[in-house]
């Protein structure tokens, strides 16, 4: 059984009891018991119980015969029943052609309802749903006929409108803050034609000057303007030059009283019933006297893209300085060409009633129907919420009809124009605004009290209603996510955890950083972070937080550095193809990245971002949930220092997140339990390498060895961001006798550079002494300077400076730690090696492949470093080994994390203070550098960061440093 027929058949009267008159009906969707109005959705006219035939009438409240109660039939059907008309219910005709009222034992007054969305639904006559109750047109005489089609159209469908809708008290964040659209204004009907601006006029529509009105709490204004010889101007039609003002003058009032401090947070509204061209009306635009300030206060709802993502919140006008909104009344002829300078076609964003209820003085008529016969008052559009304007005024302000019209004010909101538009009027406009018992200020505040739209479902921008049992969201990004520039530290985060409230059962913020005083404040906004940086670790992030949505943000830095920006979009999507291989259940939102005014770089930013349905499109196409993230034009002063927004362009950012993943929901769903893979092991560990500073200046060298041996090398000046990398390019081209798994580095012959060492299997080993590589001196080769031994593997075999001679010597390292060494004396040949034997005797708590040397504390010894599966590190100092001065054991030194594995972790002198440091190498060669100053409680450790971003040419089993 449908939804609606659900609800009306509980607890419905029986037929018996219904023929009796008894009961009372139940409730369609959205609306207590009770009446309803039964609209027409194409013209908005509702149906009327005439004596004998049924019509469609304009909307007028309970004065025309427009209710009716839905009342359950056994077969699943339902009697219509007029509330005015005593036992009559909508039926059909003796000819089945159109419909009558009958009795409502009739057995033609059965219907079924078929539900289009919402409270919108088609009227059936039989089970069926072969024919339909449609509408005719609306005519010049105010009716329109219906009849039975079987055509499926706007005209067949009707909506069924609660006669006392449900008003929603504003709450929360709409109360604190509503959308444009959730606000009612008292609005002022000629507002020009006053005894202040124009003394003497002959009966004033109003009785103040336009400044008063808006220092009275005035905020929508509607005026007339004409060419009145020449002179574009206001005033009433005949015009006379005593009554007329210039344009710029009315103009002027209301920029000047916006721009006042004390204005500062008001949002005002002009209505121009327009009689001149667009040229006519640009040149008051454009007199000096305003032209500034009108390019600055207007709003145009075009370009701030209001038809795609529905009215901004009032917070968001003011703090854009955009709060003047301009409404023409011309659709045709060269209305579009006003756009340029701000003035929108009110067709095309709001609805209108007829403006009169009557003569100056006599009965008035309250009906509530469309001052455009083709645009109904219930008009939907599928993203935004067309605006109310509710008129309330006669042909002639005459006393005191206007101050009992205007003490009737909320009745006829409330009980004529509110059902009659299916939302709550947004201008209130009245002649004589003072007067009214109660005032119209005072029905205004009353109405913004709560809100009231009948919305169908999917359109006027209403949200889907959803809710899951668990969020878990990941905001992964650069500074902006991090929340930089914010006041308050947490950026979009907070904002968006506000707009999440209510959406699910459990709602967490989740990562391994926090920032920022919100109740929540995990996330992974990493400063200053490329794209590759990101994705170096972001897998090891998503398993310890285990998310089922992700935010990303992310890109601006690579845009702003001009960092291999060409690749920028195509590392994005690897970043998010290695999110989805790590948790493919995972809905990922991803966004445009914010704009920087700079010069060059806007265009960076746009090309990027253009890129982006690109990169969802595919992705979708693959199943994968990624959606992307409109996020709305951020202006200058939305991002104060060019680069991070402030509040006011995080509360945008926060609603675009907010909208889009309620769109994801509903597309895709949110998996509850994301199951996340462990990482992938970390870079292939080369455990032979010592210190590889190749150009002898005390810092070790970023070198890269392709399959081959061949090396490219980056000689190290500071790193990224602080004195950057020296590419010398290749330095070796490597040999077909060898792989690059066999090459090490280490400093064969004391001269401080790294050479070049080709180990075999049996740890036999040949060198090349470094005399400045490929075109630069070359390479001395030694050939094989050690043969070997059956009693070990290359595996086992590390290369280090024991004994402080500046030499690299040969150590073998055992499964259980201990540790075997040959001093270098010159090699074979050259003056052999010297066994010392077993120097260390390890131990049962970690195994050789945890087993480092470095020389930790700076006294050119090479110490034993065990490395534990998450990165932390104990230390014993090389004091001479055992029976020549022994080990002094440090415990831990660092305590390692959950970002990266053992495997990631090197060590090596970046900053030539003699003492190593710890390095962690990132899948694609990300390079992070911890400074040694003494380790965990003996001086700690220095973060840098990021000091190299990797890059897609290679991976971080290929670098040594």
């Amino acid at each position: 059984m449908h939804t609606l027929v659900a609800a009306l058949v509980a607890g419905l009267l029986s037929a018996g009891a219904l023929l009796a008159g008894a009961g009372t009906a139940a409730a369609a969707p959205g609306g207590p018991p009770g009446a309803y109005y039964i609209q027409n959705v194409k013209h908005g006219f509702a149906l009327s119980a005439a004596e004998n035939n049924v019509d469609a009438r304009p909307p007028k409240g309970d004065e025309d015969h427009q209710q009716w109660e839905f009342v359950a039939r056994p077969d699943g059907s339902h009697w219509i029943r007029s509330t005015s008309r005593s036992g009559q219910c909508l039926g059909r005709s003796a000819a089945n052609t159109s419909p009558r009222l009958v009795g409502c034992g009739d057995a033609t007054g059965g219907w079924w309802l078929h539900s289009v969305g919402g409270e919108r639904y088609a009227l059936l006559t039989g089970p069926g749903g072969t024919e339909r109750l449609t509408s005719g047109p609306a005519t010049d005489d105010n009716v329109a006929w219906p009849f039975f089609s079987t055509v499926t159209d706007e005209t067949t469908e009707w909506y069924v409108t609660p006669v006392n809708p449900t008003k929603t008290p504003l709450t929360g964040e709409d109360l604190a803050d509503p959308t444009f659209d959730q606000l009612t204004f008292l609005t002022t009907h000629n507002a020009y034609q006053n005894t202040e601006d124009i003394p003497g006029v002959m009966g004033p529509a109003q009785p103040h000057s336009i400044v008063t009105q808006l220092n009275h709490g005035v905020r929508g204004l509607m005026i007339d303007v004409h060419n009145h010889h020449g002179l574009i101007g206001v005033c009433h039609k005949p015009c006379s030059s005593l009554e007329i003002r210039p344009l710029e003058n009315v103009l002027a009032d209301i920029t000047q009283w916006l721009n006042r401090p004390e204005s500062r947070n008001e949002i005002v509204t002009l209505f121009i019933e327009d009689r001149v061209t667009a040229a006519e009306m640009k040149t008051a635009f454009d007199h000096p006297s305003v032209q500034s300030a009108l390019s600055s206060l207007v709003y145009n709802p075009r370009t701030e893209k209001v038809d795609e993502r529905g009215w901004p919140r009032r917070s968001e006008m003011i703090n854009d300085n955009k709060r003047l909104l301009i409404f023409s009344d011309k659709s045709e002829g060269d209305a579009g060409s006003r756009e340029a300078f701000g003035v929108m076609s009110g067709k095309d964003w709001t609805v209108e009633n007829y403006w009169s209820m009557g003569a100056g003085l006599g009965n008035s008529n309250w009906r509530c129907f469309s001052r455009w016969s083709d645009i109904p008052l219930t008009k939907e559009e599928p993203k935004f919420r067309r605006l109310f304007v509710m008129n309330h005024f006669r042909d002639a302000p005459l006393s005191p009809t206007y101050t009992i019209d205007n003490g009737k004010l909320q009745n006829r909101a409330e009980r004529f124009c509110m059902p009659a538009a299916r939302k709550k009027p947004n201008f209130l406009a009245v002649d004589q605004y003072k007067d009214g018992d109660p005032s119209p200020l005072t029905t205004v505040n009353a109405l913004n009290a709560y809100t009231y739209h009948g919305d169908t479902p999917g359109m006027g921008g209403t949200q889907p209603v959803w809710q899951v049992p668990r969020l878990t969201v990941m905001p992964l990004g650069d500074s902006i996510t991090q929340g930089v520039g914010s006041s308050h530290g947490n950026g979009y985060r907070d904002y968006l955890r506000n707009h999440l409230q209510g959406r699910a059962g459990v709602l967490d913020f989740v990562g391994s950083l926090a920032h920022g005083n919100g109740p929540d404040s995990q996330h992974e906004g990493h400063s200053g972070f490329l794209i590759e940086q990101v994705a170096a670790d972001v897998e090891s992030w998503l398993y310890a937080a285990k998310p089922n949505v992700v935010t990303l943000h992310l890109g601006s830095n690579d845009i702003n550095r001009n960092h291999e920006v060409a690749t920028a979009p195509a590392r994005l999507g690897a970043l998010m193809d290695r999110i989805l291989a790590a948790a493919p259940d995972v809905t990922i939102l991803v966004a445009g990245i914010v704009p920087n005014y700079r010069p060059g770089v806007s265009a960076r930013v746009e090309a990027f971002n253009s890129a982006l349905p690109g990169l969802v499109a595919a992705r979708q196409a693959q199943g994968r949930k990624v959606f992307q993230v409109n996020i709305p034009t951020l202006k200058t002063h939305d991002l104060p220092d060019g680069l991070h927004p402030n509040d006011n362009g995080y509360k945008k950012m926060a609603r675009a997140f907010s909208e889009t993943l309620a769109r994801a929901e509903v597309r895709g769903g949110i998996t509850e339990n994301v199951t996340v893979a462990p990482p992938s092991p970390g870079a292939a560990l080369s455990l032979g390498d010592g210190d590889v500073d190749f150009d002898a200046d005390g810092r070790t060298d970023y070198l890269v060895v392709g399959a081959n041996g061949s090396v490219r090398v980056l000689l190290n000046r500071g790193g990224d961001g602080q004195g950057g990398w020296e590419d010398l390019g290749q330095v070796a081209s490597g040999s077909s006798l060898w792989t690059g798994g066999q090459v090490r580095f280490a400093d064969f012959d004391a001269d401080g550079r790294t050479d070049y060492l080709v180990v075999a299997a049996n740890g036999s080993v040949r060198v090349l002494l470094n005399r400045g590589g490929d075109g630069r001196g070359g390479w001395e080769d030694l050939g094989q300077v050690a043969s070997g031994s059956s009693q070990w593997t290359s595996d086992q075999l590390r290369f280090a400076d024991f004994d402080a001679d500046g030499r690299t010597d040969y150590l073998v390292v055992a499964a259980n730690g201990s540790v075997r060494v040959l001093l270098n004396r010159g090699g074979d040949g050259r003056g052999g090696w010297e066994s010392l034997g077993y120097v260390a005797s390890g131990s049962s708590l970690w195994t050789g492949s945890q087993v480092r040397f470095a020389d930790f504390d700076a006294d050119n010894r090479a110490d034993y470093l065990i490395i534990d599966a998450n990165g932390s590190v104990r230390v014993l100092l090389n004091r001479g080994g055992d029976g020549r001065g022994g080990w002094e054991n440090l415990g831990y030194v660092a305590s390692g994390s959950s970002h990266w594995t053992g495997s990631q972790v090197r060590f090596g002198d970046y900053n030539a203070d003699n003492r190593a440091d710890y390095l962690v190498i990132g899948a694609n060669g990300s390079l992070r550098t911890i400074l040694n100053r003494g380790g965990d409680n003996r001086g700690g450790w220095e973060h840098r960061g990021y000091v190299a971003s990797g890059s897609a040419q290679w991976t971080g089993a290929q670098v040594r440093i």
